[in-house]
């Protein structure tokens, strides 16, 4: 049985998404994919949630969290059912936790932060950086459009349609027209998906093949 320092001081981070000391990775968001250097691996301020200190050649060192890392040598980036079974993996341990835990089962809304204790919290954010890089970050590496059954309100993305600019922006799931209706959509019905576009009122129905992850 570990101690309470231990599972203070311990790391939830998936092995997918561990990058230890010495390892090579380069930046989700580097359209240039420069090698970066890992230093070390510490919890960020908050106490909650890991960071990995890198180093890139004649910069200082900058802070990253797990999900937007991704490891220089292909053949060791996790798959697609890598990455699902560790979602799986951890949704579970944290459900078998929160019923072991005095603190976390008094949490009625099962991935709510409220009334956890700290390795309840830990655990909900590797859970969210597992999430984070399994709907961004591998689709963007691949190329691909986002995946609707993993697509979600909020999440970053590009829309790329033939003949514009690329242009940034969100996905959602409801619109409220000028004419005081509400509309409701999820993501891939009908080949679609709702987006939050910048100097828009109201999001655009967008086909899926045009809107991609933005990590």
């Amino acid at each position: 049985m570990p101690t309470t320092i231990e599972r203070l001081t311990a790391f939830f981070t998936s092995p997918l998404l561990t990058h230890e000391p010495g390892s090579r990775v380069f930046f989700a968001r580097d359209p240039e994919r420069a090698p970066l250097t890992v230093l070390e691996r510490i919890y960020a301020p908050c106490g909650l949630r890991e960071d990995v200190v890198c180093q890139a050649p004649d910069a200082d060192p900058v802070y990253v969290t797990p999900d937007l890392l991704v490891r220089v040598e292909e053949t060791q980036r996790p798959t697609r059912d890598q990455l699902d079974t560790a979602w799986r993996d951890m949704t579970r341990a944290i459900r078998e936790h929160t019923r072991a835990c005095r603190w976390c089962r008094r949490q009625t809304t099962s991935w709510k932060p409220e009334q956890r204790c700290v390795h309840g919290l830990q655990m909900l954010d590797a859970r969210r950086d597992l999430i984070a890089y399994r709907t961004s970050v591998q689709p963007w590496l691949d190329g691909q459009p986002i995946e609707p059954r993993l697509a979600y309100r909020g999440q970053r993305v590009t829309v790329r349609q033939p003949g514009k600019p690329d242009v940034d922006g969100t996905v959602t799931t409801v619109s409220f027209p000028d004419d005081g209706s509400f509309h409701q959509h999820q993501p891939g019905d009908d080949g679609l998906v709702f987006v939050n576009l910048p100097g828009r009122v109201v999001p655009e129905l967008l086909p899926i093949e045009h809107v991609y992850p933005r990590p």
